[in-house]
């Protein structure tokens, strides 16, 4: 397997595409159905961290994503490919606080280590503000993370399967100063596990739930959060169901509209009452919709 993040999306078949995409924007409003039809109150959908998202693909790689987020703040980055097609540098901008003019704020540079491992250097107006390294370890995908002076901060563990899925991920963290808590000595250099996800995927490979787990050395890990997927043909969600210790907290439905290539242009979604798994039988409110336009080489 090559080394390389598991978490860093650059293709469009990682951001869920099909066909030979040029771009992808979409827009997310908060809407409400009324007697004249659906009425757009404002951008922004909760189930989403941007409200808005424009990217464009080159020879099927990134090679640029620009946005607002749910605050309306706006990023942009810039993507850098090596001769073997792997990604080299991550350029991030930003709106600047006063002026508001889009600035460079950070950089990623990676370095290949002859399949040995993958470096990934953060960088700040020049100075190394912390550092990745990611390895192969008894079958494990390890991410390592140093701080700005080298100290090894935390670690993180990944069991992925041949089509590069994530199966599980555990984050460990690594102490730099003594103390108790409790009856647990915390010393340094001594790692802990803070938390651990677990992935479920159906036959056909597309995720179908997710469990996190949040952990601590007196009570071992529990489960913190759930959520269950119910797909359509295509690998998109037409129910998710939000599970916390107490039982289901949130039910949402999805409706989509799809172009010629089966991606979808058009999603809504909806909130869930009085759900019933075994017969479907539910009321629901259309809450949001997220627009896509798709364009093809």
């Amino acid at each position: 397997m090559k080394i390389k993040d598991p978490e860093l999306k650059l293709t469009p078949k990682e951001f869920g595409l099909k066909g030979n995409i040029s771009s992808m924007s979409f827009q997310s409003y908060h809407v409400k159905k009324g007697l004249f039809g659906v009425k757009k109150l404002g951008k922004g959908a909760e189930f989403l961290t941007q409200s808005s998202q424009h990217l464009k693909f080159k020879n099927n790689k990134l090679v640029m994503e620009e946005g607002q987020d749910i605050m309306d703040d706006y990023y942009k980055n810039e993507y850098e490919y090596n001769n073997d097609g792997d990604v080299s540098v991550i350029k991030h901008y930003s709106h600047h606080p006063l002026t508001k003019l889009i600035t460079p704020t950070f950089r990623h540079e990676y370095n290949y280590l002859d399949n040995k491992g993958l470096e990934d250097i953060h960088l700040n107006a020049g100075e190394i503000v912390s550092r990745m390294f990611f390895t192969i370890e008894n079958d494990l995908l390890i991410k390592k993370v140093y701080g700005e002076f080298n100290e090894l901060k935390e670690r993180h563990q990944f069991i992925i399967d041949k089509n590069e899925k994530i199966h599980s991920k555990e984050e460990y963290t690594i102490y730099d100063v003594e103390f108790c808590e409790g009856e647990t000595e915390y010393s340094t250099g001594k790692e802990f596990l803070a938390s651990r996800s677990i992935y479920n995927y159906d036959n056909n490979g597309f995720l179908k739930g997710f469990t996190d787990y949040t952990c601590d050395e007196e009570d071992g890990c529990q489960e913190n959060y759930k959520m269950e997927y119910l797909n359509d043909s295509q690998g998109n969600p037409l129910y998710s169901i939000n599970y916390e210790p107490d039982g289901i907290v949130e039910v949402i439905k999805f409706t989509y509209k799809y172009d010629n290539q089966n991606n979808w242009i058009e999603r809504k979604q909806y909130g869930v009452e009085d759900w019933n798994e075994t017969n479907l039988k539910y009321k629901s409110t259309l809450k949001y919709v997220v627009e896509r336009q798709i364009n093809y080489e």
